[in-house]
């Protein structure tokens, strides 16, 4: 019985740590707004849009018309990763760094339309935003987050500083400073597996360049609808093949959808997790209820003897309580040992929390303690009932 309460505490704890791992995720503020966000993909590598700029007067014309859709309340130029999955990343080095691999700075690389972090929500701290003058030319400008301020000029203003990175066409002046956002992937099984955690390793860093100066082929439309975004799905494609029949338009859905998809194969591991616990749970308080209605029913003469010297009904239900609680404390106990150990395993799936969280600890310790009690009452209300005489002669049963 101990053993089955050790085992149930294990996957409990496996279960509880997962679910409040998601939880933790699923309310994690990524630094911009998700709600009423339509995206989709465009890819321009067709011989129309071959050089930088087809590709920037492309991206302003479509700006400018679905701007122009009576569902759209902004629009917002997005590339070449999807919004909520950073995947490009460049290695920067600011102007008074020596070229040298250890004063690399990796960040995510991100191509926007002007207004696009307004639009977004992603506060600008320090700075000008950019606009449609800043093409290809006009000096190259940068916005970067204040993550990767600190880390390129601790304790410097990074306003007018410089900094060149791999595949840029030169150096890049800071104009502004964006709060952080989130833009990698939440969580990935696939990332975790490697140990890498939820939300990439350390802070995020982000650097975003106006798109007009790095238009590049892989192109992300973010519209914020007014409404439901469902209505305004076939508006936006009428408007793109207006400007380009021949260009396809794929990969629609909103950003939530997406967000909900990457968090999918946690929640599957977290439910099968937790569905293995409830069913441990259950089979300690079978095994608990089963044993103890066995002993009481072998103890009926001497639950008769205590009763008719006058022991109380209360005392003997407590009794009976705590005889099923001893064995349920030593598997917790167990358990709880076994459990700190073994969801080492699993630290790389959690976000926000330790392997050895306190709070889903006590939660689970308690909440086992007390079905333990529970599984104890019936067999103890049933030596309460039992008749001191009838229990001395041996022919009554609990």
């Amino acid at each position: 019985m101990a053993g089955e309460v050790a085992l149930a505490l294990v996957l409990l704890a496996g279960a509880g740590l997962l679910w409040k791992s998601l939880r933790n995720l699923t309310t994690w503020d990524l630094g911009f707004r998700t709600e009423n966000l339509l995206t989709l993909r465009l890819d321009l590598r067709s011989q129309r849009y071959a050089d930088p700029e087809s590709r920037a007067r492309f991206g302003r014309q479509i700006a400018e018309e679905l701007g122009r859709l009576p569902g759209a309340a902004s629009v917002t130029l997005w590339g070449p990763s999807m919004l909520g999955r950073a995947t490009w990343v460049i290695e920067a080095r600011n102007e008074g760094a020596a070229d040298d691999p250890a004063n690399l700075v990796m960040s995510s690389r991100h191509s926007v339309n002007p207004g696009a972090l307004a639009n977004l929500g992603i506060a600008l701290r320090r700075g000008r935003d950019f606009n449609w003058n800043d093409d290809a030319r006009a000096p190259l400008v940068a916005i970067v987050s204040e993550s990767t301020a600190r880390a390129e000029w601790p304790g410097q203003d990074p306003i007018g500083k410089r900094f060149r990175a791999l595949r840029l066409p030169g150096w890049a002046t800071v104009v502004g400073v964006a709060a952080d956002a989130r833009h990698r992937q939440r969580i990935d099984l696939t990332d975790a597996a490697n140990g890498v955690p939820p939300g990439g390793l350390g802070p995020q860093r982000d650097v975003y360049f106006p798109y007009l100066q790095l238009p590049n082929p892989a192109l992300v439309v973010a519209v914020r609808t007014r409404g439901e975004a469902v209505g305004v799905t076939s508006a936006l494609r009428a408007a793109i093949h207006r400007l380009d029949p021949a260009l396809p338009v794929y990969d629609v859905a909103s950003l939530q959808d997406r967000l909900a998809r990457q968090e999918r194969g946690s929640r599957v591991l977290a439910t099968i997790a937790g569905a293995f616990a409830v069913l441990a749970l259950a089979l300690a308080a079978l095994g608990l209820y089963g044993v103890l209605a066995h002993a009481v029913a072998r103890r009926t003469p001497e639950i008769g003897v205590r009763r008719a010297l006058g022991a109380s009904a209360r005392s003997v239900l407590g009794l009976v309580i705590r005889e099923g609680l001893a064995p349920a404390a030593a598997g917790a106990g167990a358990g709880l040992a076994a459990a700190l150990f073994l969801t080492r395993g699993i630290s790389s799936l959690l976000y926000g929390l330790t392997p050895a969280d306190p709070e889903v600890f006590a939660a689970i310790g308690a909440a086992l303690l007390a079905v333990a009690a529970a599984a104890s009452v019936l067999p103890a209300r049933r030596a309460m009932r039992v008749d001191p005489m009838v229990a001395i002669r041996g022919d009554g049963r609990c």
